[in-house]
């Protein structure tokens, strides 16, 4: 079964920041599923693989045989695709990790694509009411959308992914 997967992670008040990212996973047949954390201080970039990472194994827990990956990151996008080089040391071991991630998931059966922020409202939200969340902020007094299928069952939530201490 085939998911299409949106990733988003972010840092505020600035970069790096508190970060934090959110996964929502659609597949034919099946509710929509979102996977979003506060994951501490980081840049913008690592919250991007971090997402990316966590997609590919929520996405395969989920059940999924095959993936589209959308991102509004064309950073992330065109390293993993192999189109831009890796010029931070910092990235160097996410990237790894989010391409063997995805070709050991999904050999042959996986695409990552880059899309306008304006095509990824809901992944984007999620995203803020992860750093709200650990900024220590109401997330829900300005709700715009349905915030209570967050999955924090799923082992991708608690999941470290290649962040130093």
């Amino acid at each position: 079964m085939r998911a299409n997967v949106y990733i988003d992670g972010g840092c505020a008040p600035q970069n790096p920041g508190h970060a934090g990212f959110a996964v929502v996973v659609r597949m034919r047949g099946a509710k929509m599923k979102v996977l979003s954390r506060y994951i501490g201080v980081a840049t913008n970039n690592v919250a991007e693989y971090t997402a990316l990472i966590a997609g590919v194994r929520y996405a395969k827990e989920q059940g999924a045989t095959s993936i589209t990956v959308y991102s509004d990151s064309q950073l992330i996008v065109n390293q993993v695709n192999q189109k831009w080089k890796i010029k931070s040391d910092d990235l160097r071991p996410l990237n790894f990790q989010a391409r063997e991630a995805l070709i050991r998931s999904y050999p042959m059966a996986w695409e990552l694509l880059w899309i306008p922020r304006e095509k990824n409202v809901l992944a984007d939200h999620y995203c803020t009411l992860a750093l709200n969340v650990g900024r220590n902020k109401n997330p829900w007094r300005r709700r715009r959308l349905p915030s209570k299928i967050l999955d924090k069952s799923s082992s991708a939530y608690g999941q470290r992914i290649g962040m130093s201490a």
